[in-house]
Formats: structure tokens, sequence, C-alpha cells
């Protein structure tokens, strides 16, 4: 079962504020740019998996 767009956006927005990151923060700590995590949050642009 595949998560959604709106699913991915809405759980990276909760992770970050769950624990008080800016999206600056948050794309430094896991190894992204800021656009990729504002794209991500803006349902612009899906995560790509780890893996692929």
């Amino acid at each position: 079962m595949a998560i959604q767009q709106p699913e991915v956006s809405h759980l990276i927005k909760e992770l970050r504020r769950r624990t008080g990151l800016t999206q600056q923060e948050l794309a430094r700590k896991i190894g992204v740019s800021f656009t990729s995590v504002n794209r991500w949050e803006k349902q612009k642009q899906m995560p790509i998996p780890l893996g692929l």
C-alpha cells in the first residue's frame, strides 16, 4: 500500500513540528536541500525512497 502525496506532506510537517525543526534544519539533518523539504511539504514533489 503506497502512501499518498497529501499524507506524506502532512507527516513531514508533523515531524518537523514535533521536533521543533525548521525546514532548513530538517534538510541539513537528512542531507537534502531546503528546496526539497519545501516542495515535499507543499505537495509539489514526493521524496524518493532510499535504496532506489
